[in-house]
């Protein structure tokens, strides 16, 4: 199905496509834009598309073998509400000043009212209930994506879950691994082995797939050696499998083309994630120049294919794409003209 679309209902071509300029003018795109004359148009097109916004005169004429009444545009109008009553409606009428017939129409539907006559005050309405919608949609998204951040931080502290509770459920929200790219996750069993079986593949909008390797919160990546902080062996054979994953992929890409169920593994990227904190197990050391988030980096660049980070780091991921939707895009809302 294809984006929303604002929907002109109007029988008088001058007065469409004069109100079509303007929401032009106004930054939508004619691809957005759409206008029916008569009832039987606008059905067809209600019945098979998202509507972004509706603009609607009410006295419109009827199909050919319908019976001519003045209230054709209220079958357009409720097949909107019945459809959807949230989708934002300006009513072009001449009745605006009258309080009952007002009254009736919007028991069945939010609805805002203008005269035909005040083509500026209708699209300025019309941008202002759509952008109003938006927010509110996006604030519900964002409601849910806040409580699943919330359900991650309180599994992470649990110590007594599996590993595959963490990446059965990283693997349902892999946005919060921050990245834009991913458009979703792929189940692959025929890796190393079934006892050897990849914990997330993601895939990004080429159709290119990532390898993720989750291990417990409660592990650390670093232990400390003398004065210094090394691997842990829990880190280190989380490396050693995702880079014997990588290594599968590089050597038998060919052959696993041609097996219909397996993702497209070309070159993948490798990530591990292990432990709790971004931060050391004691603290940060007192004699070393390096802070835990120096060390992890300086260990992220050595390794060539394979990136390192914490539960910590997907938990700022998440909240980093969740304020980015709630102020950015927010602002682009109520900019967008």
């Amino acid at each position: 199905m294809s984006d929303p679309k604002i929907l002109i209902v109007e029988d008088q071509s001058n007065l469409a496509e004069e109100l079509r300029e303007m929401l032009e003018e106004k930054g939508y795109s004619g691809e957005i834009l759409k206008t029916c004359g008569n009832t039987k148009d606008a059905l067809e097109f209600i019945e098979n598309n998202l509507l972004l916004g509706v603009l609607i005169d009410l006295k419109l004429p009827p199909a050919q073998d319908e019976i001519p009444d003045d209230r054709q545009g209220e079958k357009v109008l409720y097949a909107i509400i019945e459809k959807n009553p949230l989708i934002p409606k300006v009513i072009m009428s001449n009745e605006v000043n009258n309080p009952e017939y007002i009254s009736n129409l919007c028991l069945r539907g939010y609805c805002r009212f203008f005269d035909k006559s005040d083509t500026g005050a209708i699209v300025d309405e019309i941008i202002r209930v759509i952008r109003v919608e938006r927010i509110g949609i996006l604030d519900k998204i964002l409601d849910k994506k806040r409580e699943s951040v919330n359900e991650f931080k309180e599994m992470i502290e649990n110590d007594s879950l599996h590993e595959t509770k963490y990446s059965d459920f990283l693997a349902q929200h892999y946005w919060m691994t921050g990245s834009p790219e991913y458009v979703g996750s792929e189940k692959c069993e025929w890796m190393l082995g079934v006892d050897k079986r990849v914990d997330i593949i993601l895939k990004d909008y080429n159709g290119f797939c990532d390898v993720w390797e989750l291990k417990l919160p409660k592990h650390n990546i670093f232990e400390r050696y003398g004065k210094r902080w090394r691997i842990t062996k829990h880190c280190s054979a989380a490396i050693g499998q995702a880079m014997e994953y990588l290594d599968t992929c590089y050597k038998d890409y060919y052959r696993n083309r041609s097996r219909t169920h397996a993702p497209t593994l070309y070159l993948p990227r490798g990530f591990v994630v292990i432990g709790r904190d971004v931060a050391f197990p004691e603290g940060e050391p007192d004699e070393d120049v390096f802070t835990f988030k120096d060390r992890l980096r300086l260990e992220n660049e050595n390794l060539k294919w394979v990136k390192i980070m914490t539960y910590g780091d997907l938990i700022t991921r998440a909240k980093q794409t969740i304020m980015f939707y709630d102020e950015v895009q927010k602002y682009r809302i109520l900019k967008s003209d």
